[in-house]
């Protein structure tokens, strides 16, 4: 056992984790959040039609069951099934994996980017997918790397992202952001409650 360090010795710290970014093929998959390493596991899915961004622009929030009911109220925002259907789906997705028996809804149809700066989550995980419109953007290691647009990295529209926020023990989360510019994006997350 080595003695304790004197003082104005450097201390050694424990290495952080290496930020695993994890791409799934199929929802079973995502229990791959459980590792340790996994910062953020991400789900391809397509995007829906841009026709859906002609709407007037809104922010929908609600606390919603796994079965989705409450997103009726959505509907008359959106007027579109497929919103209602991947909305409900996903919900019942992220529900189940963490099994919650209410989520915290956020579905908003902007003009300008909801988050421009690069942040960390104080969310245990919060999924994040753009229906329609540029899909989310991410930088691993340091947050300072931000700065550097070579190391931006960017999910596919329709994409589903599940980003493990500083709630998370012992995880170093990823930096996210918004696009930045001002193309209208039909935005959904969703958060444990």
């Amino acid at each position: 056992m080595a003695p304790p360090p004197k003082k104005g010795q450097p201390q050694s710290r424990k290495p952080k984790r290496e930020q695993r970014i994890v791409e799934v093929m199929e929802p079973a998959e995502l229990v791959c959040l459980y590792e340790d390493d996994v910062a953020l596991a991400w789900w391809r899915q397509h995007a829906l039609p841009n026709e859906v961004l002609a709407r007037e622009p809104f922010t929908w929030t609600a606390e919603v069951r796994p079965s989705g009911e409450e997103l009726a109220a959505l509907e008359p925002l959106v007027a579109s099934a497929a919103v209602l259907e991947r909305a409900r789906l996903l919900v019942d997705l992220h529900s189940a994996l963490f099994e919650a028996e209410v989520v915290g809804v956020r579905v908003a149809l902007t003009k300008a980017p909801l988050c421009p700066a690069f942040h960390l989550n104080k969310q245990h995980c919060r999924l994040i997918t753009t229906l329609a419109g540029g899909g989310t953007q991410w930088v691993t290691g340091p947050l300072y790397a931000a700065n550097d647009a070579s190391v931006v990295q960017q999910l596919p529209p329709g994409a589903v992202g599940w980003f493990k926020g500083l709630a998370w023990p012992g995880v170093q989360p990823v930096a996210h952001r918004s696009p930045p510019d001002d193309a209208r994006r039909l935005v959904l997350s969703i958060d444990l409650l």
